[in-house]
């Protein structure tokens, strides 16, 4: 799930709203790759977004990857503009990060103003047939090795609690699923499968 946020303004602009956005252009800043789902889901976000905002700005997507979305979310805190026009996109996960006290999260979430997400997701561990571990039971008796994407990340944060919490015994191989185009691919992974909101049904 990717959560949206604006970095609180610093002062205001002192026009209406419809008058400060007509003819501007917003910028949304991914903190994920290209292709990547959350950068695909900013990206329908961003062509549906502008028509419900007073004045109709054009939005355009920047991606800023980097840490698990960690740096996109330090630039809007620390370096963009506080004015309204630049708002980001970045993992679910920040809140907990900072109050973990994450060495390279310069953010205070309390700070941003947190507009939406752009889906409802779950959690489920995968692995290839071929892997030992065949059972949720045998999970506390053998080693699975699994791909993960950065200690920020849901990849990486998943089967790191299980282990603390519950005592099984995934080993967690650290940027494995950051790697484009790599074997490493193939790893088991624990992750979100997401659904994206609808609407409620208008059937009776």
């Amino acid at each position: 799930m990717a959560l949206l946020a604006f970095a609180i303004p610093s002062g205001a602009h002192g026009e209406a709203p419809q008058d400060f956005y007509k003819n501007r252009q917003l910028r949304m800043i991914v903190g994920h790759a290209a292709g990547n789902d959350y950068d695909l889901a900013g990206r329908l976000l961003a062509r549906h977004l502008a028509k419900h905002l007073p004045g109709e700005p054009a939005i355009v997507v920047q991606n800023l990857p980097g840490a698990a979305s960690v740096a996109a979310a330090n630039y809007l805190y620390v370096q963009a503009p506080r004015d309204g026009t630049v708002f980001g996109s970045f993992s679910r996960n920040l809140p907990s990060q900072a109050l973990m006290g994450q060495a390279n999260l310069e953010v205070d979430p309390r700070r941003f103003n947190f507009i939406g997400a752009t889906s409802l997701p779950s959690r489920a561990c995968v692995r290839w047939h071929t892997a030992p571990v065949k059972s949720p039971a045998d999970l506390f008796t053998q080693e699975l090795i699994v791909g993960g994407a950065g200690a920020g990340s849901s990849l990486s944060i998943l089967p790191t609690l299980f282990n603390h919490v519950l005592g099984t015994r995934f080993r967690v191989i650290e940027g494995s699923c950051a790697r484009r185009r790599s074997r490493s691919r193939m790893l088991p992974r624990c992750r979100r499968s997401t659904t994206t909101p609808r609407p409620p049904s208008s059937a009776s």
